[in-house]
């Protein structure tokens, strides 16, 4: 695969191979993680219980909008994760009809016994084949690619100081 150096070199065909690159990855991680458990389900679950490591108490809706899911999909996720107990809801004390989420002693267990809860050894394969600095700058243009980081132009940090705004999968 040949590099290229600025935007100015992209021509249509080169955004069509960088699509087509995508799609492609994005059906060989749709095939490895799962047979049964959507993509967005198996690593929301993670995302939730990391989340909620370091941000206990948080509504159905906040949950929802940090990791940027739907409220169904979110409420599914915590049906499963409460059913299992890594995580419980309390009623909110100052609006009644509000409830509040908190991770578990389990659901902390589960996190620190498994550092990688939401990335199985499939996905750990896909990406081994990048050393830690190319995983490093292909997360960064990902999320950049999403809306996540800012644009160069409005960048004044560079790639290391940027990369710590996300932690075990999670924006913070």
């Amino acid at each position: 695969m040949s590099g290229f150096s600025d935007q100015a070199d992209l021509n249509g065909n080169k955004y069509s191979e960088l699509f087509n690159a995508v799609v492609r990855l994005s059906r060989l991680l749709n095939r490895k993680v799962g047979k049964n458990v959507s993509f967005d389900q198996r690593f929301g679950r993670g995302k939730i219980l990391s989340l909620l490591s370091g941000s206990d108490g948080l509504s159905q809706s906040e949950i929802a909008k940090q990791l940027s899911l739907s409220p169904p999909t979110v409420k599914e996720m915590l049906d499963k994760l409460e059913s299992v107990s890594l995580i419980e809801r309390r009623q909110d004390s100052s609006d009644k009809r509000k409830q509040r989420v908190f991770i578990t002693e389990s659901g902390r267990n589960l996190l620190s016994s498994d550092s990688d809860v939401e990335c199985g050894d499939e996905v750990k394969e896909i990406f081994s084949v990048l050393t830690a600095s190319e995983q490093d700058e292909l997360l960064y243009l990902l999320l950049k690619l999403d809306g996540e980081l800012p644009t160069a132009e409005d960048a004044s940090h560079s790639l290391s100081e940027s990369l710590p705004m996300i932690r075990n999968g999670v924006r913070l």
